[in-house]
């Protein structure tokens, strides 16, 4: 029997987690996405508490209820739903952010 591993969850090794958090510091990050609860929980955990901070306060595009109900418990305030889990809804949920104002858990 043939076998092929073409999927695998792991939370990334990330490298230069101070640059990152710099760049968030200097007000460069603008909005992060997340596609589901599991990449919530690793970014939380990779972050650190200094950059779940910045995470709270950051737009955060999500793609179902569920992973805005996970990310409300984290704290995140500033909570955008894209119409679903395609490129296009999350380029239009991104492209609103630019041209509406963000009001928390909406």
């Amino acid at each position: 029997m043939d076998r092929a591993e073409v999927y695998r969850r792991e939370r990334p090794a990330i490298g230069d987690i101070e640059g990152l958090l710099a760049r968030w510091k200097r007000g460069e990050i603008g909005a992060v996405t997340v596609t589901s609860g599991e990449n919530l929980r690793n970014l939380f955990d990779m972050l650190g508490v200094a950059g779940q901070d910045y995470l709270c306060d950051t737009p955060l595009i999500v793609v179902s209820a569920r992973i805005r109900r996970i990310a409300a418990e984290y704290g995140c305030r500033r909570l955008l739903l894209a119409r679903d889990a395609g490129d296009d809804a999350i380029a239009a949920a991104l492209l609103d952010l630019t041209t509406n104002s963000l009001s928390p858990a909406r």
